[in-house]
C-alpha cells in the first residue's frame, strides 16, 4: 500500500494529502499512520470470496457474491445501531464498494447519502468529498446569515402591522364592491320606473337628466372608494417591497453559497485528474449541479478509493426504511446510481478505472441507429418527384442501391457507360437510357428492397428494371 498525494483544485493546485496531518510525509510514522487510517475504514472480506476483475457498471448491475457479503455485514450493523434507527427508518440510501489493496487484500468501504443526525463524519464510514459542515467554515458562517435573513422575512410576513394593512385593504375593497353593487341595483330599478313614466307621457328631458345624474353619482361613488383603496394599497405595497427585497437578497446569497460549495466539491478520476462539480455539469443540459450533487454514496466511495490507491472491484447501493413521497423505494432492495446527480460525476470519475460497459447506453445507441427520425435541416429530396422528404439514412440506402444497379445494368449491357466515366456519369447515362425512361421513385425503391436476397445478380437487375 503506497502513500501518495493528489493535486487539490480547490486549494490552488497545491498538493492535498490523502490522510490526516499526523501521517504527512516528513513526519515519523507517516506511512504507518496512513495504513492505520485505511484499515479503520476498510472491512476485510474472507479470501474464499472472489472479487471481480473490473468494477461493475453503477447504473446497471447484479450484485456479485462479494457485494452481497458486504451488504449483509452493513445490514447487521444498521440493525444494531439504535441511535440511527429513528432517522434512517424514514428512508436512507446506503452503499458499499468492494476494493483491493496494493498487496492483494480484499475489503469493502461503506457510505451513506447526505447526513445522518446532521453529521457526515461518523466513525467507520467513508468521509464526504468535501466537509462543508465545519463549525467555523465559510459555508456554515454564511449559512447563518441566510438563516437570520429567513427569520427576518418570516417576522415581516407575520408582523401585526402588515396583517392590519392587508385586512384594511381587503375590507375597503369589499365595501366598495358592496356599495357599487347596491347603487347599480338602485339604478336598474329607477330605469324601469322611468320607462313606465315615459309611457305615461312625462317629459323626456327630465328623465334623461335623472339618468345622467345617477350615472355621475356612480362615478363619484367609485372615485371616493378608489381614493381610500389607493391609500391602503400604498401601505401594503411598501411593506411587500421590503419583503421582496429581502427575498431577492436571500436568493442572491443562496446562489453564491451554492456556487462556492460546488466549486469546492473536487473529485478525482482514475487517471489522477481533478475537476469540480461546476466544471463537470457545465457541458450538460442542466448547466449547474442539482442540489445534493456529490453527496450520494457512489461519489463518496469512489473518491475515497481512488485517492487512497484502492482498486474498485464491485459497487452496490441499497435502500433502508420507508419509501419517499413521489418515488418508489423498497426496504433492502438494490438500486442503481441516480442519473440526474450521479451520472455526470461518475462518468468523469470512472475514467481510468476498469469498468464494465453500460448496456443501457449500448441499447440507446442501437435504438437511435435503427429508429432515427429526420431532424430539421436533415432532409433530402427524393429523386423521383423532388418533394417527398427522406431522412439521410433513406437517402444513403437509395444511393447505394442505385450504384449497385448501375454496375449490374452495365454488366447486363442495359446501358453501356462511357469509358473513363464517373459514377455520376453512369447514373446520368442510365436514367437517359430508353431502358429506363423515368428514374425509380421512392415507392419503387421500397418495393425493390423487399426482393429476396437469394436472387442472383442478373435476376436482381431485371427485377429492378421491371419494378421501375
Amino acid at each position: 500500500l503506497m502513500y501518495g498525494d493528489l493535486p487539490d483544485a480547490a486549494n490552488g493546485g497545491q498538493m492535498r494529502h490523502c490522510c490526516t496531518p499526523q501521517c504527512r510525509p516528513g513526519q515519523e510514522g507517516g506511512q504507518q499512520s496512513y495504513i492505520t487510517i485505511v484499515q479503520q475504514l476498510l472491512n476485510y472480506i474472507p479470501d474464499t470470496i472472489p472479487v471481480p476483475s473490473r468494477l461493475n457498471c453503477p447504473f446497471y448491475y447484479q450484485p456479485d457474491e462479494s457485494a452481497r457479503f458486504a451488504v449483509s455485514e452493513v445490514v447487521k450493523e444498521l440493525s444494531e445501531n439504535a441511535a440511527w434507527d429513528v432517522e434512517i427508518s424514514k428512508g436512507k440510501m446506503f452503499g458499499i464498494l468492494v476494493v483491493e489493496t496494493a498487496d492483494g487484500r480484499k475489503g469493502y468501504l461503506k457510505a451513506y447519502s447526505g447526513q445522518i443526525l446532521g453529521r457526515e463524519d461518523w466513525e467507520g464510514w467513508v468521509p464526504p468529498v468535501f466537509d462543508y459542515l465545519q463549525p467555523d467554515g465559510w459555508f456554515v458562517t454564511n449559512g447563518q446569515v441566510i438563516t437570520s435573513l429567513n427569520k427576518e422575512i418570516e417576522a415581516a410576513e407575520t408582523s401585526p402591522r402588515y396583517a392590519i394593512a392587508c385586512a384594511r385593504l381587503q375590507r375597503l375593497r369589499a365595501e366598495r364592491d358592496d356599495a357599487v353593487s347596491a347603487y347599480k341595483a338602485f339604478m336598474a330599478r329607477e330605469k324601469e320606473t322611468r320607462a313606465l313614466r315615459r309611457q305615461s307621457g312625462e317629459d323626456a328631458d327630465i328623465l334623461i337628466k335623472e339618468s345622467q345624474y345617477q350615472k355621475a353619482t356612480l362615478r363619484r361613488l367609485k372615485k371616493q372608494h378608489e381614493a381610500a383603496i389607493h391609500s391602503a394599497e400604498s401601505a401594503v405595497q411598501q411593506h411587500t417591497a421590503c419583503i421582496n427585497e429581502m427575498r431577492a437578497r436571500r436568493r442572491r446569497l443562496s446562489d453564491e453559497l451554492q456556487r462556492w460549495l460546488f466549486s469546492r466539491f473536487v473529485v478525482t478520476n482514475g487517471l489522477g485528474e481533478t475537476r469540480s462539480l461546476l466544471d463537470i455539469f457545465a457541458p450538460t443540459a442542466q448547466r449547474v449541479p442539482p442540489s445534493g450533487a456529490g453527496e450520494c454514496c457512489a461519489p463518496k466511495l469512489l473518491q475515497y478509493a481512488i485517492t487512497h490507491r484502492l482498486r474498485p472491484c464491485s459497487m452496490a447501493e441499497f435502500w433502508w426504511g420507508e419509501s419517499p413521497k413521489g418515488e418508489l423505494r423498497r426496504h433492502l432492495s438494490f438500486y442503481p446510481a441516480c442519473q440526474g446527480k450521479c451520472k455526470p460525476i461518475l462518468d468523469f470519475m470512472l475514467q481510468g478505472v476498469a469498468t464494465a460497459a453500460n448496456p443501457l447506453e449500448d441499447a440507446e445507441q442501437t435504438t437511435s441507429l435503427h429508429h432515427r427520425r429526420p431532424q430539421a435541416g436533415g432532409h433530402a429530396l427524393c429523386p423521383g418527384n423532388g418533394q417527398t422528404p427522406l431522412s439521410r439514412r433513406h437517402t444513403h440506402c437509395a444511393a447505394v442501391s442505385q450504384r449497385r444497379f448501375n454496375s449490374l445494368a452495365e454488366a447486363q449491357g442495359l446501358c453501356p457507360a462511357p469509358s473513363g466515366s464517373t459514377d455520376r456519369h453512369r447514373r446520368r447515362s442510365l436514367f437517359s437510357s430508353p431502358a429506363l425512361p423515368h428514374p425509380p421513385s421512392r415507392h419503387a425503391d421500397i418495393r425493390r428492397s423487399c426482393l429476396r436476397k437469394e436472387q442472383g445478380d442478373a435476376e436482381y437487375a431485371s427485377a429492378y428494371v421491371r419494378v421501375a
